[in-house]
């Protein structure tokens, strides 16, 4: 597919943010009303984490508070919270503050149009008292109305929510929060009293609790969860050096290129106690590390410090400067021997000035969040800690409310606010589940979300003749050749025929570096002639050999191959689904933050058989945010990647044309739904109408959330299913937390193994075809089933997991651009070489198992991202 230029994408890009809307062109852009909520399925009792919330006042009135200096929000907040108790006028009417500017009471000030100056003597930790001036005034309007809240409850349109009340009432049940414990977002960590959890690279785990306001049937809740999050432990700079280095750290000998790049990610930006010998600490802020050592970086310096700084002074009084080095300063002015000069020195304070203080006499200061990508052990060690049952995190949640203690906040009961300390219950149903199709015409009936493949082949299996085992594990001989043998006997019992490979390469016993390994794959494919598939091994610490991985491998490489393993049986199939429909799913991969210079990569997914629903093709798109913005979530080109996807459908299918589409969008913020339909909509009818003037099939939008805080537990724990004691597979909810009018549902479509399952989120945007809430539901569930790498139902929908999966194998694609072509992190490849370098047009499937000896962890696939017609994303 062709890469977008950059005027191009500036073009589709800019057209998004077009002005707003008029009310009355709002109307047309409604998402569609429910027609209430659907009776499929058998009922179960279940709690949620939304707890009621009753509101009294009817008003509020809004202050701006401008501070003269900027600061972080957390120095702010105390600074006001000073101002207001030691001003009377203010401390009377308890109001509350979000931090930034905004400040808010439940009656009038009596400012009478007047602003009012305040000045605070404050000392921040480590730090000297200063006087901090703050200017509270008016804001245009001052009072915001609670009435449209209300009004909301029993008829409102997500695309027009009433987002000045809930801002206003949000920030009042945050603020004594914010105060007590250390705001994270929308979380709140109390301090953990030695209870952390160490997580290595010289990070802890913080546990606290999640709070929001959700709109419901009539009523108002806040939505409470468990929050978990790494935090940079209090440790000597020195310790976290050797945690994020390891046994490679020699501080006596100083860093290496890598090990400086490796260090300075995680230091930028840290908060640090500086210890100036027997005369106090300091705490300022890394700007970052430099290549300059406390030995060999030289500054004047004119006998005296300035503030406890390091910098250079104009003399005084006709005294001559002095070159003098760190070392030589730290050993004079604080009689301190340094004991590794080597290292490099830490630029702290304000960048327009050059401080370099030592690292060995600097401690992190506490309470820091890790804004960085976590390692993957890192990962592990966090999942395997918070995975806790649903009862135990239903426990915890509870705990939680009676920690916040919510209604005796004076804050609260000024504006009126009383939270329920008991978690709201409502009548969730078990969705049955689908009767799956396999090539000997057998029937396979899932049973809590799994299923057994003995006895059954696949749907479509694809032959495996010409492959290579690349083998990073150093492997016995022995036990290839038994993993070999199994994987064949496991494919012939499918329907596969497996033929030995033509092909064995060892490597040394270690995880590849990323250029080594396309270095290896190019090889590869030039010495054995492009193989189908190259299936890499990568030490791991588990066994290998049983018949069920064996299986598992051959789901994935059936699928990667262009094979189709299951689909839906005839007798199950929904009865929209009779008619020709292709089903489409799209999500889009941001980089992490501190990648600026990454793009956002898109991937579009739809199946390629109007029957099964069992193969697809996929398209992938790349785009880079507009100067000056963040990542941009609606996808620019999208149009032209549905019209590439029908013309797909169109020929795999004799000529026939799509008579219906279902569109399931992930990763949309509630806050982008007006844009999504106006936008993203918009581009799909458009994309039809370019294939054919009169060419009009009927479109479902459905937006799949899973980035929310929403928890389902069961009330009778007989009807848990599991260790972990999760509703069961199926259990659907759309009244009582649905929104108040329009269609969404809450879905655990899959088995919770590990941990509180969490459902995803579903919300109808638009639908020609005005399907009922049973229509919708069943459908959703049912393509859940038809994930092609596992014989279990999966957390969302196959087009929707597919798209997910497509987005990130480009960004592994895109990455491997940036290694082998030795492009560094700081500099951004143009929109045409982003765009290729997601997108290779050739080369064998990779398949990765993992193993020690002859071993394995969970398997992973992944190809390349445009895919030939009909092939599903593997």
């Amino acid at each position: 597919m062709a890469a977008m230029s950059v005027a191009e994408t500036k073009k589709a890009a800019e057209s998004v943010f077009q002005p707003a809307p008029s009310e009355k062109s709002i109307c047309k852009l409604q998402p569609p009303k429910s027609k209430g909520p659907g009776r499929m399925g058998r009922p179960i009792k279940l709690f949620t984490n939304h707890f009621n919330l009753s509101i009294k006042c009817r008003e509020v009135y809004h202050y701006d508070v401008e501070f003269e200096k900027r600061m972080p929000k957390t120095v702010k907040r105390r600074i006001f919270d000073k101002a207001m108790k030691e001003n009377a006028q203010f401390g009377k009417y308890f109001p509350v503050f979000d931090g930034e500017k905004n400040m808010y009471t439940a009656r009038q000030l009596p400012l009478k149009g007047k602003q009012v100056e305040m000045t605070v003597s404050f000392q921040e930790a480590g730090d000297l008292a200063r006087d901090y001036k703050l200017t509270v005034k008016a804001a245009d309007p001052c009072q915001v109305d609670i009435e449209p809240l209300m009004q909301y409850l029993v008829g409102g349109s997500s695309n027009n929510t009433p987002q000045a009340a809930v801002l206003a009432l949000d920030i009042v049940l945050r603020h004594l929060p914010s105060l007590r414990f250390t705001p994270v977002g929308r979380s709140f960590f109390p301090d953990q009293g030695g209870r952390t959890i160490d997580i290595g690279g010289g990070c802890e785990l913080w546990i606290g609790y999640f709070s929001t306001i959700r709109y419901g049937w009539k009523q108002t809740r806040v939505n409470i969860d468990v929050a978990n999050k790494a935090f940079h432990k209090p440790m000597h700079v020195m310790d976290k050096m050797y945690e994020i280095i390891g046994d490679r750290f020699n501080p006596a000998r100083g860093l290496d290129q890598m090990q400086f790049q490796e260090v300075n990610k995680q230091l930028a930006n840290l908060k640090v106690e500086y210890t100036r010998g027997n005369q106090g600490k300091r705490s300022y802020r890394i700007n970052k590390m430099v290549r300059d050592t406390p030995r060999t970086h030289k500054f004047d310096h004119n006998g005296r410090t300035v503030s406890g700084f390091l910098e250079a002074v104009t003399p005084t009084g006709g005294r001559p400067l002095l070159q003098m080095t760190v070392e030589q300063f730290f050993s004079k002015e604080y009689g301190v021997q340094l004991q590794y000069p080597n290292l490099p020195c830490l630029w702290v304070g304000s960048k327009n000035k050059k401080i370099y203080i030592p690292a060995e006499v600097c401690t992190v200061v506490k309470g820091q969040v890790n804004n960085h990508k976590l390692n993957p052990d890192q990962v592990s060690a966090m999942i395997k800690t918070t995975a806790a049952p649903a009862d135990v995190r239903l426990n915890r949640i509870r705990e939680f409310v009676r920690q916040a203690d919510f209604n005796r906040d004076p804050h609260n009961r000024e504006f009126g606010l009383q939270v329920a300390d008991t978690p709201t219950e409502v009548t969730g149903r078990i969705l049955p589940a689908p009767t799956l199709l396999y090539n000997n015409q057998g029937k396979v009936q899932p049973r809590d979300g799994v299923w057994d493949l003995r006895g059954s082949r696949f749907l479509d299996p694809h032959h495996l003749e010409r492959w290579v085992v690349l083998d990073y594990a150093r492997t016995y001989n022995d036990k290839l050749q038994n993993f070999l043998r199994g994987l064949a006997d496991s494919g012939r019992q499918v329907g596969m025929n497996i033929a030995q490979p033509v092909g064995v390469v060892q490597k040394d016993g270690r995880f590849p570096e990323r250029v080594d390994a396309v270095r290896d794959l190019s090889e590869i494919k030039k010495q054995y002639n492009s193989p189908q598939l190259v299936l890499v091994i990568l030490p791991a610490k588990n066994k290998l050999g049983d018949r069920q991985t064996a299986t598992n491998i051959c789901q994935k490489i059936n699928a990667k191959m262009g094979g189709s393993n299951n689909g839906l049986h005839e007798s199950t199939r929904p009865p929209m689904l009779r008619v020709p429909t292709i089903v489409f799913g799209a999500d889009v991969t941001h980089p992490a933050p501190d990648q600026k210079n990454k793009p956002s990569i898109a991937a579009v997914v739809a199946s390629m058989d109007a029957s099964f629903h069992a193969r697809y093709g996929h398209r992938v798109l790349v785009q880079y945010p507009q100067e000056g913005q963040g990542a941009q979530e609606l996808i620019a080109d999208l149009g032209t990647a549905v019209k590439e996807l029908l013309i797909e459908f169109y020929k795999m299918n004799n000529r026939v044309k799509p008579q219906q589409i279902v569109f399931f969008r992930d990763g949309v913020s509630e806050g982008q739904f007006l844009q999504v339909i106006q936008y993203e909509l918009e581009q799909i009818k458009e994309a039809c109408r370019k294939l054919e003037a009169n060419y009009q099939p009927k479109i479902t939008l459905l937006v799949v959330q899973k980035r929310h805080h929403t928890r389902l537990f069961a009330q009778d724990l007989r009807e848990a299913k599991g260790r972990s004691k999760n509703v069961p597979p199926g259990t659907v909810v759309d009244s009582v937390i649905a929104h108040p009018t329009e269609l969404d549902y809450f879905l655990v479509s899959h088995q919770g193994i590990q941990g509180t399952s969490r459902p995803t989120h579903y919300h109808i945007l638009h639908d020609d075809s005005n399907f009922t809430a049973d229509e919708l539901e069943i459908l959703t569930y049912y393509m859940c089933h038809l994930f092609s790498r596992c014989t279990r139902s999966v957390s969302n929908p196959a087009p929707s997991y597919y798209a997910h999966l497509a987005a990130f194998r480009a960004r592994a694609h895109h990455d491997n651009f940036l290694a082998v072509n030795n492009i560094a992190e700081d500099r951004r490849p143009s929109l045409a070489d982003a765009q290729r370098a997601c997108t290779p047009q050739d080369g064998a499937h990779v398949l990765r198992v993992e193993a020690p000896g002859c071993g394995h962890g969970r398997p992973q696939a992944g190809r390349s991202s445009h895919s030939r017609p009909a092939a599903p994303v593997g």
